[in-house]
């Protein structure tokens, strides 16, 4: 059984972010896991985009942005995903092997996935991302950087 509060109703009634990440934590046990593994989804998501640059630049970046590569673009586009291959083999490491330093990797990735969805939501915004996964895309990082924000929360708490 999964209690849904929005976190806009949380903040109206006083609860805070540690209130939120307490009640979710404890009444939904796939809600816990779900967070608990985010960065591992978030570094499968990040090993397949950057795999999918690197093999077929022009297709990813229609589906993203909706337009061809200029010139140089090809290799702007596999240079970003051989980026994005590094940051997901090195964030992966880190939650198979915790070692020093592994929490400023997690934080990188989750700054990274909230980055790329403003940036991608601006880019469509404005009209310069019309490809048809630029909102799907948009919801992923938001939801990934939300559930790795609520698993650094609830480190700190429990």
């Amino acid at each position: 059984m999964t209690l849904a509060i929005p976190f806009s109703s949380c903040l109206a009634k006083n609860f805070g972010m540690a209130s939120w990440v307490r009640i979710v934590f404890f009444i939904d046990p796939m809600m816990k896991q779900l967070i608990r593994r985010s960065t591992q989804l978030s570094c499968f998501v990040e090993l397949s985009t950057g795999t999918a640059l690197v093999l077929f630049p022009a297709f990813v970046i229609q589906l993203l942005l909706g337009k061809s590569l200029p010139d140089g673009g090809h290799q702007l586009a596999q240079l970003y995903g051989a980026a994005l291959i590094g940051l997901g083999i090195a964030c992966w490491s880190s939650v198979q092997v915790p070692v020093a330093g592994s929490s400023r990797l997690r934080l990188g990735l989750m700054l990274y996935n909230f980055g790329a969805a403003f940036l991608l939501a601006g880019f469509s915004v404005n009209g310069t991302a019309q490809g048809l996964m630029v909102w799907p895309a948009v919801l992923i990082h938001f939801a990934l950087g939300g559930l790795m924000l609520i698993n650094q929360q609830s480190k700190r708490l429990f």
